[in-house]
């Protein structure tokens, strides 16, 4: 029979996180977490806890039952089972937890939320919370409010002999979309030192507002929504002395098993990203299609959809944050560019921003004000039929703000945007500063791209795009 060894513990043995908010932490809120995400990933489903015993540690939370069997959601005091066909069951009391964390929820601040576009907008917008109040505390947020679209999985129960969690989620994953739908978001932060207990950062949970539906997060739009957050400075944990998961190696390091158990998901064709990185290229699906159209894909659009492509990189920002982008891009340039932006990521060349110019309704000034790195979107040039090469996707923007395009027009100096003008000055050292001894300007004159830094009649030091010769090779209507 099981017994617990209950550990007030966070690293080195330490009883607790003293906060600001906090004047006594023995008074304090507590985290109540069941065994280690790492023993998880590795396979350990076995239930540690009931959920009756949950329970009276807790009624906000997130988790999993044993044998890995579908998703928890702990809301308001209910413990909530998103099974794997994606709908909610009441759990008994008697059900077993291999994994959870869950606190008492006390709300201590609250944010409104709108127009927050993907995963890592919302995390983004998360950590600004976490980074005023304490980034050494732990933190469970309640998002509530209309999600333009989520993406959410669950998970078959899984049998003896166990395999490892990124394995088994390989095939008995399932997941599930779903647009303009109302609902809560569980979420817990924990801070960077908890590597070896949990991960940090955040891991978000769905129910929607009837309790029908529900999963893991994998994909997020939110329409708008209130955040509202639960600042913990306790931690406790509850562990097996069972002798399999005492033999267990818990110290080994199991982080790509993890950011593939948290973030990895299935499509249903053979041209499916490799969940293994996280620079990926996809064909333009109708979830993507939907984001664009009318915006970048304009409604004159001539260029064919199915000659576009998207791309999943990361980048990191000037104080070296690692974030998630897109972009989207001719078919004929999708690889030299994926494998651009990943040497940038790999050499910690900073790159603020790489977001769809969707995102601002396709106005090319907003976007470049915003210091964003974009590529397609559908345009003419100025009294032709010839489409742009933006329009192409044959051009890629980096950095905008700080290498902006200027030119002389009837005497007239004209800067976009109009607040990259204190960046004209090319002998003056500021960030993000692209020229020939750039990393960035040497990636994109490899991979046979020329720079707009170099044209006579103008300058538009943000610019690189495939040569005129081959494009009109490619399309040789667009001349």
């Amino acid at each position: 029979m099981k017994r617990l060894i209950r550990v007030l513990a966070i690293l080195c043995a330490m009883a607790f996180c003293f906060c600001a908010l906090a004047e006594d932490a023995t008074n304090g809120d507590t985290l109540y977490q069941v065994a280690l995400l790492q023993s998880l990933v590795q396979g350990y489903y076995d239930g540690i806890v009931t959920v009756e015993e949950l329970s009276r540690h807790g009624d906000t939370g997130i988790g999993t039952f044993e044998g890995v069997n579908g998703e928890m959601i702990v809301l308001d005091g209910t413990v909530y089972q998103a099974v794997a066909d994606g709908s909610i069951a009441i759990p008994s009391e008697e059900e077993t937890v291999p994994f959870s964390n869950v606190t008492f929820f006390d709300v201590d601040e609250t944010r409104a939320l709108s127009g927050v576009a993907d995963m890592a907008a919302l995390q983004e917008a998360m950590n600004g919370v976490v980074n005023e109040l304490g980034a050494n505390c732990f933190y469970m947020v309640k998002l509530e409010g209309t999600f333009d679209a989520i993406k959410v999985r669950s998970e078959y129960k899984q049998e003896k002999p166990y395999r490892a969690l990124d394995v088994a989620l390989a095939e008995d994953q399932t997941e599930f979309d779903y647009e303009d739908v109302r609902g809560t978001v569980v979420g817990l932060y924990c801070p960077d030192y908890m590597g070896g207990l949990n991960t940090p950062g955040w891991h978000f949970h769905f129910i929607n507002e009837d309790r029908t539906r529900g999963g893991h997060v994998l994909q997020i739009s939110i329409k708008e929504a209130e955040a509202a957050f639960d600042m913990t400075d306790g931690f406790e944990m509850a562990l097996s002395r069972d002798a399999a998961f005492q033999e267990m190696e818990l110290a080994k390091n199991v982080d790509e098993a993890i950011h593939k158990a948290e973030t990895a998901t299935m499509e249903a064709d053979s041209d499916a990203p490799d969940v293994n990185d996280s620079f990926w290229i996809s064909e333009i699906t109708d979830d993507i299609f939907e984001r664009i159209q009318g915006k970048s894909f304009k409604d004159d659009c001539t260029l064919p959809r199915e000659d576009l492509r998207y791309l999943h990189v990361l980048h990191v920002d000037l104080n070296g944050e690692t974030h998630e982008g897109e972009m989207i891009v001719n078919y004929h340039i999708a690889e030299d560019v994926l494998d651009i932006l990943r040497q940038l990521y790999e050499a910690n060349y900073p790159i603020e921003k790489i977001r769809l110019v969707d995102e601002y309704g396709a106005d090319d000034e907003l976007s470049m004000e915003d210091n964003n790195s974009s590529a397609f979107n559908f345009r003419f040039i100025s009294h032709t039929t010839r489409v742009s090469k933006h329009g192409l996707g044959l051009a890629v923007d980096i950095n905008t703000l700080y290498n902006p395009y200027t030119k002389i027009v009837d005497g007239e100096r004209i800067v976009e945007p109009i607040t990259g003008e204190p960046y004209l000055d090319r002998e003056a050292d500021f960030p993000y500063k692209i020229d020939h001894e750039d990393l960035c300007f040497k990636l994109f004159a490899e991979h046979g791209f020329e720079w707009g830094g170099d044209w006579e009649d103008r300058k538009d030091y943000q610019h690189f795009e495939i040569p005129t010769a081959l494009i009109d090779e490619w399309y040789p209507s667009n001349q």
